[in-house]
């Protein structure tokens, strides 16, 4: 009896262990494969993420307004598209290196995350730019998937806060930090107001 109650014990340690110091990672994980897949059928969203396996370098990006759904942007956790209150909404989760030096002179590469969270605000986004119109006629969130992608790239903010843009017919949030449920809750409800 003492021998399992040792056990036990140790056991306890080590996972109070390993979770403090692989605690974010280990959410971010949980959020990717299980908390925003469940969050995106609930809402009847598309959502991907990047598996473990795959190359964070993603590919080669296409011209301005091309890109499709199958393709991997650089960088990218994770990322969803639907629709909340009856307009087309994105939202995409960048993890992107950067390389510190430690005081034995080494080098650790470690990963700024940031948040964007946008809505279409027109049915023209860019100003028909990209498309011939269609996509506002069509009423699927995923043909706004293009715009919606290259509204994302210029948002880069280095603060915690959701910093709000807006212009060409979208609105968005973007903060430093991982995507959340109750983050991408309160923004979308934010932003559809």
């Amino acid at each position: 009896m003492p021998y399992e109650l040792g056990m036990v014990l140790g056991v306890l340690v080590v996972l109070g262990v390993v979770a403090v110091f692989y605690g974010a990672s280990l959410r971010g994980f949980w959020f990717r494969f299980v908390t925003l897949p469940r969050l995106a059928r609930r809402h009847g969203w598309r959502s991907k993420s990047r598996k473990p396996w795959q190359s964070r370098e993603g590919g080669e990006l296409p011209g301005a307004g091309s890109v499709g759904w199958d393709h991997w942007l650089p960088d990218v956790n994770c990322e969803f598209v639907g629709t909340f209150e009856y307009r087309p909404v994105y939202g995409v989760e960048f993890s992107v290196p950067y390389t510190t030096r430690t005081a034995e002179h080494r080098t650790r590469t470690a990963y700024e995350h940031y948040s964007v969270v946008a809505v279409a605000a027109s049915g023209r986004p860019f100003d028909g730019f990209h498309a011939d119109g269609a996509r506002a006629a069509t009423g699927d969130p995923l043909a706004f998937y293009p715009d919606f992608v290259d509204w994302a790239r210029d948002r880069r903010p280095h603060i915690g806060d959701p910093v709000r843009d807006e212009g060409a017919g979208m609105v968005s949030y973007s903060w430093q930090g991982r995507l959340t449920p109750s983050r991408i809750t309160e923004v979308l409800t934010a932003l559809t107001r």
